[in-house]
């Protein structure tokens, strides 16, 4: 895969702004989780991504890492169309929540009760990162 696709798959992502929060969700526009904006976003450009499906609302820590595993290389920072790995839950919570960057700071993300927005990569949220990771 190229930049010019992760750039794309960003620019796409960034079109699911206020889409509902679902669980599972694979359809912009209707709902979306947070995998699902990944999901979509890469699938609007032609790249099937492997899917992830069947797990529960509040997903084991290792589930969205081994999924990773299987779709990207982990890398050292963000990156436009890289996706990022991130705490949740409490100081003590696992890396179960995923954003996917648009541009230098800002990643797109939907979480429970609420719809697909941009954040910005603040302290707040640093606190949160576990890792950083290129679609392959």
């Amino acid at each position: 895969m190229n930049d010019s696709t992760r750039i794309a798959a960003a620019e796409a992502a960034l079109g699911y702004i206020g889409t509902p929060f679902h669980h599972q969700g694979r359809v912009p526009g209707v709902g979306l989780d947070c995998a699902g904006i990944a999901l979509a976003a890469y699938a609007a450009q032609g790249v099937e991504l492997p899917t992830i499906d069947a797990y529960p609302s509040d997903p084991p820590p290792e589930l969205l890492r081994t999924w990773l595993e299987q779709l990207a290389t982990e890398v050292d920072g963000p990156e436009v169309g890289g996706l990022v790995l991130l705490r949740v839950g409490g100081p003590l919570a696992g890396a179960r929540h995923l954003g996917l960057f648009v541009d230098g700071g800002r990643f797109v993300h939907v979480m429970r009760d609420f719809k697909v927005q941009t954040q910005v990569l603040d302290p707040k949220w640093l606190r949160r990162v576990d890792s950083y990771w290129r679609a392959a």
